[in-house]
């Protein structure tokens, strides 16, 4: 994923967030997915965990003020 220029204390904190969610195990991801979602079974899939916990990350910030 590539470092986006960031402009504002918010968008910092998504971009750092968004950022390290690559760096994560599968095992790593459940742990954030199941923070976010409050599921206990959270899917296996890499991509589909990244995509979901990413999606969460910015409805958060940016949707839910």
């Amino acid at each position: 994923m590539e470092t986006i220029e960031k402009t504002e204390p918010r968008q910092e904190s998504v971009l750092r967030q968004l950022n390290a969610l690559c760096a994560m195990s599968i095992k790593e991801l459940k742990v954030r997915y199941k923070e976010l979602y409050g599921e206990d079974d959270p899917p296996s899939q890499k991509d589909y965990l990244l995509r979901r916990i990413a999606y969460k990350i910015q409805e958060k910030a940016y949707v839910n003020r």
